[in-house]
């Protein structure tokens, strides 16, 4: 580590927040939020000391070959620390591969297996601490590391807490306290009608019995569940093992499936939020779902003949049930909800997003590229693309075409997202949204049908609470790494081998000054010894990939790096004559002229290709050369020459010579 590296490591606690215009304080970094406070305030004599590491945990599996047919789950697992300063926190050079869990298949409970040599070391880390040498202070210090929390999609949470998210209890937040609906006709679980009991007492939304379940009130008030080390432990000590396997009661009380290898932690249960919601999954998989039920896409849409069976057996919406057969109509018709564009607004809506959209460079993909205008369809939307969509496109695209009590929900939940995904946050602000998202959950249970309400989207419930309490939103991309690791064999080998190679050269590239003269990183500061050490006058030549074998080697090889050595200086070659000059030196004229065909080249007996060029016999242009024979073609003295030289065993040609031998075979050629 450089020493800049080694400063930055304690920005947590030393580094400047500037307030905003308002004199409010903002919340950029992790030990701004109230699960950081609360642990420092739990374990003093650890937070004591700015140099102990907090790491967060990430992980997310993915397939290495892409969308081919071949099924494969490789998931990689990320250490992130999160003593860096909010620039650099999310860099990729600080994002550190520490395991890979090997496919071909899904890890389920053997995660935590996969997981204990990590574990292991962050208990070694928390009760003995390992010596480290702080290179900003010059001394050597104890430092422990201790785990903070994980960020992981849906899938991931589930395999790193241990609690299922399919079922009627599929949220791992509210768990048993919130049970999910099941859908007759759509065959599967949703959470409609499950957030008016989080509203606040004498809310209007509590009293109706139309556009929520028929003729159903709800009068109990309850808190937002949350999830801490404290309650999961306390939970995990009650269960009885069952003696088929598992736990008793089972998908009926609970939905723990295992014991997570993490809660053996001596310090978990004093973790306020041990593992978070991927705000980025969410907001994905929340905007795909409003994108293709507003825009009415085939086969995507959660506006379906199913859900309005479902609607129509919950609800009270007698206007958007399915019209039976009559007259001369044979097929049923499902009538046109007002939360959908007809053909007309969305051809017009797919035309805006094609030709007039645009975006500076770097700030999103090319979407316009995904739109068919004839088929009416928006394929290779990615994550990022959907991010863009739901906080800045969704309210300008469906402002004019949706009334206006269903724009303003929408409306809101983009503006719900962007607060949340902001560089810096406003306390203030957070605590207002988790006031008012149930609210705006219930606004879009009255516009939507209930096959809409996907745990994903119930998951909006608790995005408010847990981005307070961390901070911000610092989601990491692994998605990068996904890219760089489709490799058809040995897959978690290269995965591996990669990520060694990538940190090591980042490492090793620290040591060095820039070529730029200043380095790119806005809080670098000047090298010390280490760049005196290394330094010197090379530059990276050749291929990088050839450059970045070369580095890690040696560094892998251990000691020092070796010192820069200068080649050696070799005598620059004599000077070959112009074409001009060659003709008037070696044919004494002009080509046709009467020395031109009896003016061979020549060389002394005593000349070696060996010797320095100062001493070698200098090219004889004007006459005959020594030891001509008359009668012998310029050409065939050339060869024979030639082999005289290569029997003597004067295997080197000097330039001159070899310009001499062309020049015979009146090869010329212009300089």
């Amino acid at each position: 580590m450089s020493e800049e590296s080694a400063r930055q490591m304690t920005w947590h606690k030393h580094g400047i927040r500037y307030p905003d215009a308002d004199k409010k304080k903002k919340m950029k970094h992790p030990a701004d939020g109230q699960a950081w406070k609360h642990f420092d305030s739990t374990y003093p004599n650890q937070a004591k000391d700015a140099r102990n590491v907090r790491i967060a945990i990430a992980t997310d599996g993915f397939n290495p070959f892409g969308m081919s047919a071949r099924s494969y789950s490789c998931w990689p697992v990320f250490v992130i620390p999160l003593n860096l300063p909010p620039g650099v926190l999310m860099q990729r050079k600080n994002i550190f591969l520490t395991l890979v869990i090997p496919g071909p298949d899904y890890p389920g409970k053997n995660l935590s297996v996969y997981m204990q040599p990590l574990i292991d070391d962050l208990h070694h880390s928390w009760e003995n601490g390992t010596w480290t040498y702080d290179r900003a202070s010059k001394k050597n210090f104890l430092m422990k590391v201790w785990f903070q929390y994980s960020m992981h999609d849906l899938p991931g949470y589930a395999l790193f807490c241990g609690h299922c998210t399919a079922g009627k209890m599929p949220c791992p937040v509210c768990r048993h306290a919130l049970k999910f609906i099941w859908l007759k006709k759509g065959g599967k679980y949703s959470a409609f009608d499950k957030h008016r009991q989080f509203l606040e007492a004498g809310h209007r939304f509590r009293e109706d019995k139309k556009n929520f379940t028929k003729d159903t009130v709800v009068t109990e008030v309850n808190t937002v569940p949350t999830f801490d080390g404290a309650t999961v432990v306390r939970e995990l000590h009650a269960l009885k093992t069952s003696p088929t396997g598992g736990f008793v009661g089972y998908g009926e009380t609970h939905n723990w499936t295992h014991v997570a290898g993490l809660t053996q932690l001596p310090y978990y249960k004093d973790l306020k939020l041990p593992h978070n919601i991927d705000v980025m999954h969410t907001e994905k998989n929340v905007g795909e779902s409003v994108f293709n039920t507003v825009l009415n896409i085939p086969e995507k849409t959660k506006d379906n003949v199913k859900a309005r069976v479902d609607q129509e057996m919950l609800c009270d919406r007698k206007k958007l049930n399915m019209k039976p057969p009559q007259h001369n109509r044979k097929n049923w018709v499902k009538p046109k909800a007002d939360f959908c564009l007809d053909g007309a607004q969305k051809k017009e809506a797919f035309s805006w997003l094609k030709h007039v959209v645009r975006f500076p460079d770097g700030y999103a993909s090319n979407i316009s590229n995904g739109v068919n205008l004839s088929t009416g369809k928006v394929t290779g939307l990615k994550s990022h693309d959907y991010h863009i969509w739901i906080e800045r496109l969704m309210p300008v695209m469906l402002r004019g075409y949706l009334p206006d009590r269903v724009w303003r929900p929408l409306a809101e939940l983009s503006h719900f997202f962007r607060t949340l995904c902001a560089k810096e946050i406003c306390e203030d602000m957070m605590k207002k949204l988790c006031e008012k998202v149930p609210e705006l959950l219930c606004k879009l249970e009255i516009i939507f049908p209930p096959g809409f309400f996907t745990p994903m989207v119930h998951l909006i419930l608790h995005l408010a609470y847990e981005v307070a309490a961390n901070g911000g939103q610092e989601i990491p991309r692994i998605q990068v790494w996904q890219a760089a690791h489709k490799k058809k064999e040995l897959v978690e080998g290269k995965v591996v081998y990669y990520g060694n190679t990538e940190e090591s050269v980042d490492s090793y590239k620290k040591a060095f000054k820039s070529l730029h003269g200043e380095d790119s990183d806005p809080l670098s500061e000047p090298f010390d010894e280490m760049a005196v050490m290394i330094s010197g006058h090379g530059k990276p030549h050749g291929r990088i990939s050839i450059l970045n074998e070369a580095l890690f080697a040696a560094l892998a090889a251990g000691g020092p790096p070796p010192q820069y050595v200068e080649p050696p200086v070799i005598p620059p070659l004599p000077k070959m004559p112009t074409k001009a000059e060659f003709l008037a030196q070696f044919h004494g004229g002009t080509p046709g002229s009467s020395t031109h065909s009896n003016n061979p080249f020549g060389r002394a007996a005593a000349s070696s290709p060996y010797a320095s060029p100062a001493e070698r016999t200098p090219l004889h242009f004007g006459g005959p050369s020594p030891g001509h024979s008359a009668g012998v073609s310029p050409r065939r003295e050339s060869l024979m020459m030639l082999s005289k030289v290569i029997q003597d065993d004067l295997l080197i040609l000097s330039l001159d010579y070899v310009w001499m031998l062309l020049s015979s075979w009146h090869v010329v050629y212009d300089r």
